[in-house]
């Protein structure tokens, strides 16, 4: 086990693979990225990263098979990405009191019993009382709020009316608007608001 708790640690170096770790306990420090080679770690049960300063995770975290927990929460994430879904030894997920807007589709594919704990976020939908309250249940009401095109319309519009006179190409548009917007909206209906617009 690693338990590097309010120690002031400000970068996580890549871990060594050799080490048979399955707990590590990083919270309440002032990380601000995860090493890819995080993936790496296949025993990993436990991975604690709550309370620091995270933007993003790497997608190679959904490498981790024998993961049970993971708590980001308290960090400064906007996006999830989407491998966590293949997380299938995941009990329990925290994420609560980030700048989440929108959660991965690909978390309906964890297992049933996992619990996602996820208030504290910018979500359209209302996630529970307590930071505690599981939001599994809540996650096709979420997927419904997120995925729907009215989300980034004119917002969309504004950026796709802006760029116009640049002559750039339709499918490089697409990846502007989803840079801008990261979300579930699927890649087809912002298309369709690209060609909507040229």
């Amino acid at each position: 086990m690693t338990q590097l708790t309010y120690l002031n640690v400000r970068t996580l170096h890549p871990p060594s693979t050799h080490l048979p770790l399955t707990r590590d306990q990083l919270h309440t420090n002032f990380l601000s990225s995860v090493p890819p080679e995080i993936g790496q770690l296949s025993a990993l049960k436990e991975l604690h990263l709550g309370h620091n300063k995270l933007v993003t995770l790497p997608r190679e975290i959904g490498d981790l098979s024998a993961l049970r927990s993971l708590a980001v929460n308290n960090n400064a994430l906007t996006s999830l990405p989407s491998s966590l879904g293949q997380l299938q030894a995941l009990t329990d997920l925290a994420v609560q009191s980030n700048q989440l807007a929108w959660l991965p589709l690909s978390l309906d594919r964890l297992p049933a019993s996992a619990e996602i704990y996820a208030r504290g976020n910018p979500l359209p939908v209302e996630v529970g009382l307590t930071s505690w309250t599981n939001s599994r249940r809540l996650l096709p009401e979420i997927f419904a709020a997120t995925t729907a095109l009215a989300m980034i319309r004119e917002p969309a519009f504004v950026i796709l009316t802006a760029l116009q006179s640049l002559f750039i190409p339709a499918l490089l548009l697409v990846d502007i608007l989803d840079a801008a917007f990261p979300n579930s909206i699927p890649m087809h209906k912002k298309w369709d608001l690209v060609t909507a617009v040229k």
